[in-house]
């Protein structure tokens, strides 16, 4: 390979006819320039080594029963290789190398090892227009079948290219070239033991006819490099693969090594290769290839919760059978949700987990594939997936809570406080926009809760309810609002009856009294009264209010009178405080019963009153005063006594 993998086509060790010694000078009626002198340095110019090994795995080998390399291929399905058709003949097309003549060795990098399979071959099918009148001038229909006698195990299949592949080889866009041929372009036999690869450019069909004219068809030909660095195939790699890539996935197979300049990788001077698209039919046609659409399924993953909060979306893709480069850009994403970034793993052959993630926000989330991304192992596109389920509901939105506001309520009689209900809601549609595709409500029984709860005993003044509600994926929302007890409920004040204050010193004087007293449903309150005890007041009666009021601003009144006397009492002068009326009426009753005893005595003499005030009897002898009181007590006995005989 000049500049990895070259072969200056029908270049090869088993047919070195006159077609080998037409092509190694270049075709007849070339308007080009000649092509170089050979040069002595190798030609792997852009080219490489493949890395890893196996990096290829349609890549095959064919080689004599002594192992000769003269040719590679393409696995195009687990029994078939696709090569060119001048592998197996002379110049004249004159098949000369049969399936007794060569095995197929796949899954190998470097020939001079023992890795891979080597597969006898039972059959070689040439393109039946290979060289026949009237095609025998201008090397078309440059392709053979080779059927293996066993399956492939250590190789997988690579699609070929259709009609509608067309694009993937638009001029100026890079294909990739593999082989084990010569590197040196000096010494056409000088091959490569480990597999190389190398890209080159497609080159227009009118730009290849530049140089090749009639020797090319533009529709059964393709066309490509060399590279700016002489990057070309050369002998020894005739047959192998000139592919593209798939999207960001494998490869499609788009031409067969087929001829190109005597000296590899000369400036300028593009390499032809059988177009694959030509030639579809007829490859399918002669292997028996599935000709069958590989269909398609997208369903959300077992175990995908719906809805759900969580990333990545996981779903699962399955084929119908083995497909070729499927990969995340085959993978249509869509829903509201805006999901953007797709990461596909293979479960199998036909099975890949697909994860989405990078969305937007609450919403939808869907996943499809659509028709003719991908390709079976012979080439047949897939049509479009169906779905059973393949939408999501991604709910990142917290739920809505509806409050009453502010609830304000009155106390229960004789309670400090009251039981209050309430009414409070919460709905959740997972969406910021309230689309979806069913506008259920998503807070599950028992996922709204408020502390304290509706039906519950609030105390006087305002509590704070919190609510909490969380929705079947875990969203949370909380809001708080206010119920408020208002205390309607006066306080209960006793009555007081009148009461009767004594003063010392008229004609006024302190007013006291026993304040009434007060309860209230609060546990608090307190009394008040005018006049306040201590106030001083005249003689006569007053009237005394008294307001209990408890911290509501609630009220009860009550009012009494005190009547404020000043009596003269015998040798005390004392203020008796306060009776209450009936002690006042009986110490009242006592003193006239004191001036009807003095009236029943009979009069008192001017003398004796002086005497008993004179402070000179008080000096006199004791026994003067006890004949007196003698004298008088003897009277009172003997009025006792007749008393007595009365009853």
């Amino acid at each position: 390979m000049c500049g990895r993998v070259r072969a200056s086509r029908p270049r090869v060790a088993l047919a070195l006819g006159a077609l080998l010694a037409g092509l190694l000078v270049g075709p007849t009626g070339a308007t080009a320039a000649p092509a170089p002198p050979p040069d002595p340095a190798p030609r792997i110019v852009a080219g490489e080594e493949v890395d890893p090994p196996g990096k290829y795995p349609f890549a095959v080998a064919l080689v004599t029963p002594t192992d000769f390399q003269f040719c590679g291929g393409s696995l195009i399905a687990p029994t078939w290789v696709l090569t060119a058709a001048h592998c197996f003949t002379d110049g004249n097309g004159v098949q000369v190398a049969f399936p007794a003549d060569v095995d197929v060795i796949v899954g190998r990098h470097d020939l001079g090892s023992a890795a891979g399979e080597r597969i006898d071959v039972t059959n070689i099918v040439i393109h039946p227009d290979w060289l026949v009148p009237p095609n025998a001038q201008d090397i078309e229909d440059d392709l053979a079948l080779v059927e293996l006698a066993d399956i492939a195990t250590q190789g997988s299949p690579i699609p070929i290219a259709g009609p509608a592949d067309a694009p993937l080889y638009a001029p100026g866009l890079p294909g990739t070239v593999i082989g084990w041929g010569s590197t040196n372009p000096s010494a056409p036999f000088n091959s490569s033991p480990t597999l190389q690869e190398v890209d080159v450019p497609f080159v227009s069909d009118p730009s290849c006819a530049l140089f090749w004219g009639g020797f090319v068809d533009p529709v059964e030909d393709v066309c490509a490099g060399s590279g700016p660095l002489g990057e070309d195939s050369c002998v020894g790699d005739s047959g192998g693969p000139l592919f593209a890539p798939v999207g960001a996935g494998p490869w499609v197979l788009i031409g067969i090594v087929s001829f190109g300049a005597s000296t590899c990788g000369a400036p300028g001077v593009p390499a032809v290769y059988t177009e694959i698209a030509a030639y579809a039919g007829w490859i399918r046609a002669t292997a028996a290839l599935d000709t069958g659409t590989p269909t398609v399924t997208v369903e959300q993953a077992v175990g995908q919760s719906d809805p759900t909060a969580v990333e990545p979306i996981a779903f699962t893709v399955t084929f119908s059978e083995e497909v070729v480069g499927f990969d995340a850009d085959d993978v249509t994403l869509g829903g509201s949700a805006g999901a953007s970034t797709a990461v596909v793993t293979a479960v199998d052959a036909v099975t890949f987990d697909v994860a989405v993630s990078g969305l937007a926000g609450s919403g939808t989330v869907t996943a499809s594939v659509a028709s003719a991304v991908v390709a079976d192992l012979v080439g047949n596109p897939n049509s479009a997936s169906t779905s059973a389920d393949n939408e999501v509901t991604y709910d990142v939105t917290a739920p809505t809570i509806e409050t009453p506001g502010t609830v304000t309520a009155d106390n229960d009689p004789g309670l400090a406080g009251a039981t209050v209900d309430y009414t409070v809601t919460a709905t959740d549609d997972g969406t910021t926009t309230g689309l979806l595709r069913t506008p259920a409500q998503l807070v599950p029984p028992g996922g709204l809760v408020c502390i304290p709860r509706t039906g519950t005993f609030f105390a006087l003044g305002t509590t704070d309810v919190a609510c909490t509600a969380t929705d079947t994926v875990g969203n949370v929302a909380q809001l708080t609002f206010a119920v408020v007890v208002v205390d309607r409920e006066d306080p209960v004040i006793t009555t007081v009856g009148t009461m009767i204050h004594w003063i010392s010193a008229p004609p006024s004087g302190p007013i006291s009294y026993t304040p009434p007293t007060a309860t209230d449903n609060s546990g608090a309150v307190g009394v008040a009264c005018l006049p306040a005890v201590g106030s001083p007041v005249g003689l006569g009666t007053t009237r005394v209010t008294c307001t209990a009021t408890d911290p509501a601003g609630n009220t009860a009144s009550t009012a009494f009178d005190v009547v404020v006397s000043a009596p003269e009492l015998p040798a005390t002068g004392r203020d008796l405080g306060l009776l209450p009326v009936g002690a006042a009426t009986l110490l009242a009753g006592f003193v006239l019963f004191g001036v009807g005893r003095s009236a029943r005595a009979g009069p008192v003499t001017a003398g004796a009153e002086r005497r008993a005030r004179s402070p000179v009897s008080a000096r006199q002898p004791a026994a003067s005063p006890r004949r007196t009181s003698s004298s008088s007590s003897g009277r009172t006995r003997s009025q006792r006594s007749r008393q007595s005989s009365h009853r």
